[in-house]
């Protein structure tokens, strides 16, 4: 699959009356309504907006976003990041923007390194992921002194069954550790995850994500339809391995277009859990009996920040 990172433009925003006009550079691409979009975001004293700007795509659904404030600076062969949060803001017409907070410091891991290993490169801090929107721009305040990032993901179109059972004929690794987790907890299923070992190809070309998808099948018409519930990590003790647990009352929302009397089986879901594609690891994630769990693969290409 062929990804083109696209264009990052960092402008600053004006909110006085007098110099909104000057709101954008003279040279940018901005459309008539993008410009109009991008004319109602404030000024943030010591911040630049960062605006990412995608290109209309097919089925944008199954893409997203990583975006990634982090500093060109001096590092060595030691692991850095940029220490931060952010704050999510909305502006009165409801479009949401985030401000990342970060003083600049960094942290790293306390190897000794050769001096030869020291180099100027982009130390990353935490990651947040967007909806892939081609319709409006996308801003992210950064202080300033702090760049920014992105890089484009791509879903698999098809969910998969994660399994309530193993196949004892299964051993490796992944299936040994499953003895530290929890077997059972009141109330709940557990279902358990394991990935299939990535090839060196695959390894090289792709990086990869795991898309953990609660739920349950319901009989539903042609609305869209949200599961009500929440996804919360636990840790088992004295291994430091992590389990997921998901709560839910089994209401949904749903739209409210006009459909036929025709109902069919649909799964149904709401918040999922994104993590690192591990085949050394089990995935357990427990859910309230009578749902059920899918997952599915996001990827994005091998490139360097």
């Amino acid at each position: 699959m062929k990804i083109r990172l696209f264009l990052l433009l960092s402008i600053t925003l004006l909110l006085s009356c007098g110099s909104k006009k000057n709101a954008l550079p003279p040279d940018t691409t901005y459309t008539q309504d993008e410009q109009a979009m991008l004319y109602e975001y404030p000024k943030l004293n010591g911040f630049n907006a960062q605006v990412i700007k995608v290109d209309p795509r097919e089925d944008e659904n199954l893409l997203k976003v990583q975006v990634v404030p982090g500093k060109q600076m001096e590092v060595d062969c030691n692991r850095h990041g940029l220490q931060g949060k952010y704050e999510r803001k909305m502006l009165p017409n409801g479009e949401t923007y985030f401000v990342f907070l970060s003083k600049g410091e960094v942290f790293s891991t306390r190897m000794g390194c050769p001096d030869n290993s020291k180099r100027i490169a982009f130390v990353p801090g935490p990651t947040i992921f967007i909806a892939y929107n081609s319709a409006r721009p996308f801003v992210v305040y950064t202080p300033n002194g702090i760049g920014l990032k992105y890089r484009i993901w791509e879903a698999d179109k098809n969910m998969f069954d994660v399994s309530d059972k193993i196949d004892d004929a299964v051993k490796n690794d992944a299936t040994q550790a499953l003895k530290d987790f929890p077997e059972s907890l009141p109330g709940y299923d557990r279902y358990v995850l394991l990935l299939t070992p990535l090839s060196e190809k695959q390894m090289t070309t792709d990086e990869l994500k795991v898309e953990i998808i609660p739920g349950k099948t319901e009989k539903v018409d042609c609305n869209q339809h949200t599961l009500n519930g929440n996804i919360k990590t636990e840790i088992v003790k004295g291994f430091g391995y992590q389990y997921l647990i998901f709560d839910s009352d089994s209401k949904y929302s749903s739209t409210r277009m006009g459909c036929p009397d025709d109902a069919a089986e649909k799964f149904i879901y709401g918040q999922t859990q994104t993590i690192s594609y591990n085949s050394n690891m089990p995935t357990v994630i427990f859910v309230p009996k009578g749902f059920q769990v899918k997952y599915r693969v996001w990827k994005s290409p091998v490139i360097a920040l």
